[in-house]
């Protein structure tokens, strides 16, 4: 099922993608409230995400092949692939 994860530019130019736990949403708790949360939470825990540049995209636009992750690069908002 697709969902909203965040995409993080590290300093190589790879890219770390975090899929928040979608039964972390607590009952009622608004959607931007609660990706919010866990994305401060995320970063929190993992200082070396503070401050890195990132976009939120749908998991359904991530590359389908994941063999190549290593040349996943952050590009316009979208992530893409880059060429051998």
């Amino acid at each position: 099922m697709p969902h909203r994860c965040r995409v993080y530019e590290m300093p190589d130019g790879t890219v770390r993608v975090v899929h928040p736990a979608l039964k972390s949403r607590h009952p009622e708790e608004p959607e931007a409230d609660w990706y919010a949360r866990v994305m401060a939470r995320t970063e929190q825990a993992n200082p070396d995400l503070a401050g890195r540049p990132f976009a939120d995209v749908d998991s359904a636009d991530l590359p389908a092949d994941r063999t190549q992750r290593a040349r996943w690069r952050l590009q316009g908002g979208r992530v893409r692939v880059t060429p051998p």
